[in-house]
């Protein structure tokens, strides 16, 4: 996606005046902080989509991802057997 600066900003702005409960974990999580997806054990994936599967996940499951880092922190502290694939 080629977009600039600007519509980016906005779009954030949209989806976050939208999802108002993102907020503080958007906040929490900004690289200023100086720290990394892997140190925050979190995937590089909406806040939708980690919430989703912060529910889905269970102790039980096997876990397939493709590509890893931060999200396969998330993934092994919620399945049995998470297996990263990278390309």
């Amino acid at each position: 996606m080629d977009t600039s600066l600007g519509k980016k900003l906005l779009h954030l702005a949209g989806s976050l005046l939208t999802h108002p409960a993102q907020v503080p974990g958007y906040l929490a999580h900004l690289p200023v902080w100086g720290r990394s997806p892997i140190d925050l054990e979190l995937p590089w994936f909406s806040y939708g989509a980690i919430d989703f599967l912060r529910d889905a996940v269970r102790p039980g499951h096997t876990v397939f991802e493709f590509g890893s880092g931060g999200s396969s922190v998330f993934l092994a502290r919620r399945a049995q057997t998470v297996h990263s694939v990278e390309n």
